[in-house]
């Protein structure tokens, strides 16, 4: 199955109309087949980190 490729105007178009809902985005997947994922969460809720994001937050904290 080819990928689709999705453009920034519909991901903007996907957090705009979560937005609208009264909800607070805090992550967008894409998936290969082209489908817009947008995580909700309460306001001011970081995003959570990635397994990658974590490591290079404490290897950043170690090296300084």
């Amino acid at each position: 199955m080819p990928r689709k490729l999705v453009t920034q105007a519909q991901i903007a178009r996907a957090v705009k109309a979560v937005k609208a809902a009264g909800m607070t985005p805090t992550q967008v997947q894409v998936a290969p087949d082209g489908t817009v994922t947008v995580a909700t969460g309460p306001a001011g809720a970081p995003a959570p980190l990635s397994p990658l994001d974590a490591w290079l937050t404490q290897d950043a904290a170690r090296q300084s």
